[in-house]
């Protein structure tokens, strides 16, 4: 039965989780200020400027989001992983449409609608774990190991969301993206050959980008 709270059961928060969180934040919201001011000063005669935009859009919202989230209990995400994943998936593909903004020297990796905007790879961060972590949890035993049932599902999905993350290009988002998803499937209990094959791709995909860009 779908359940939006939590069981009644309680338990301590993951103090350390968040205090990471917390000191992620705010290191990153220095780190902005420091790159960003002097960009801030000359297009809007603000040295904040950039500062305060992500603290209203981004910041605060994900604020938002966490107390919502919070009452949300986490085993009903598995229900809507393929969901995530599949809008996640349509987003990056509608980066090439009309919709996407190409910058300069070719990237197209944001997505407008309407006053807003959103780069559809970074919901792949979340959607695409979120999807292997279901999809590998219920998986029987030994599935993982296999070739023809664990591996080349995996491979066909990640060479999805691969080839798409690097036509916009983002490699940088691409490394991340594959990482994780190979240190979920590893712990997972996939043969580590398996992983050292996904690795060897991931490589050759990145040279190949590499070569190819000007």
């Amino acid at each position: 039965m779908f359940k939006f709270s939590k069981p009644k059961t309680k338990h301590r928060p993951d103090y350390v989780f968040i205090c990471c969180v917390i000191i992620l934040s705010v290191f990153g919201l220095l780190m902005l200020s420091s790159a960003s001011s002097d960009l801030g000063k000359e297009k809007f005669n603000d040295t904040y400027y950039y500062l305060k935009h992500q603290i209203l859009y981004g910041f605060s919202l994900g604020i938002v989001g966490l107390f919502i989230t919070i009452k949300f209990y986490y085993k009903n995400l598995e229900k809507f992983a393929p969901f995530l994943l599949l809008v996640s998936i349509i987003a990056l593909i509608l980066v090439f449409s009309p919709l996407g903004i190409s910058y300069s020297k070719g990237a197209s990796r944001w997505l407008t609608l309407g006053p807003i905007s959103i780069q559809p790879a970074e919901l792949l961060k979340i959607s695409f774990i979120l999807y292997l972590a279901a999809w590998l949890s219920n998986l029987r035993a030994n599935r993982q190991a296999s070739f023809y049932k664990g591996f080349l599902p995996l491979l066909a999905i990640s060479g999805l969301v691969a080839f798409l993350i690097l036509s916009q290009p983002a490699t940088t988002t691409f490394v991340i993206i594959m990482f994780s998803a190979m240190t979920v499937y590893f712990i997972s209990g996939a043969k580590l050959h398996h992983i050292l094959g996904i690795a060897l791709i991931g490589i050759v995909a990145i040279s190949l980008v590499i070569v190819s860009s000007g």
